[in-house]
């Protein structure tokens, strides 16, 4: 009994504001530059990105499926996987999903991967679920939380929308400013 209160104390001391000037804590699988990435998976994590971003989806989900072979926690990729797939219609719905949920369960409050499931659960059907990845959203006043309820309310994506809840995709690349004055 003496021990544990001896714990109690010691715990509730170190987690006093100010006891401890750490950091927070990192997710290396959220810094696809993190060096608990192998070169090979972040090189794959690349090209499945560029693929992801010319909306050529096979070759996004071959890429991405192999980065995350390499790094099974490489969270944003596992995310941009199941987007990779579910991009590929409806008969390959449930296997994105395996990959959302896993990056659900790998990290729970990651917005992408919430926001990935719930756009599964609404395209699959599951509006009860989708509506509470849309109420977690929603109270932490993130952006995503409005696209997803355009695909519950839908039970669609738009075909022209970006890709919502994409990790780490490659920049637009800028467009030349028009000639000015007349062409020679």
């Amino acid at each position: 009994m003496r021990r544990q209160r001896w714990l109690i104390a010691l715990t509730l001391s170190l987690a006093a504001p100010g006891a401890l000037a750490l950091s927070p804590p990192t997710n290396p699988s959220l810094d696809p530059t993190s060096a608990a990435i192998p070169p090979k998976a972040q090189a794959l994590f690349t090209a499945g990105n560029e693929h992801l971003a010319k909306k050529r989806w096979a070759k996004a989900e071959a890429a991405l499926a192999e980065a995350v072979r390499l790094a099974p926690l490489h969270l944003a990729a596992r995310v941009n996987l199941s987007i990779a797939i579910r991009r590929q219609g409806k008969a390959k719905l449930h296997e994105a999903l395996v990959h959302a949920q896993a990056a659900c369960e790998q990290d729970f409050n990651v917005a992408e991967a919430r926001y990935q499931r719930g756009v599964l659960w609404a395209l699959m059907g599951n509006a009860a679920k989708a509506k509470g990845e849309h109420r977690w959203l929603v109270s932490r006043a993130l952006p995503l939380g409005p696209e997803l309820a355009a695909v519950i309310e839908h039970g669609a994506e738009a075909a022209d929308r970006p890709l919502l809840g994409a990790m780490h995709l490659p920049a637009e690349p800028a467009k030349a400013p028009p000639p000015k004055g007349p062409a020679k």
